[in-house]
């Protein structure tokens, strides 16, 4: 895994049959893309002398990947209502 927090989440996740290893394999292909573009966006502001950040302007991704980034962030959002239904009992 990437991170040992991730790590750690996978795992209990796994263990309390909550989410089966295709969703895990799924949910680290999303954060492996997601951090893929946060990393390569750090790597020019340093190279530019700028401080790195974590504000992406979305206007520089193609169709493709503004596609892909819309599916992910619509599958993330879908997790997370999942989550608060399973754990704490709402939408």
């Amino acid at each position: 895994c990437t991170t040992t927090k991730l790590s750690f989440r996978k795992r209990r996740l796994q263990e309390k049959n909550i989410f089966s290893q295709a969703n895990v394999n799924e949910f680290l292909n999303m954060y492996n893309f997601i951090m893929q573009y946060r990393f390569k966006h750090q790597s020019k502001l340093l190279s530019e002398d700028a401080i790195p950040n974590n504000k992406i302007n979305l206007r520089v991704f193609t169709n493709f990947e503004q596609t892909i980034f819309k599916k992910i962030f619509s599958l993330i959002d879908n997790i997370q209502s999942k989550m608060n239904i399973d754990f704490k009992g709402i939408a």
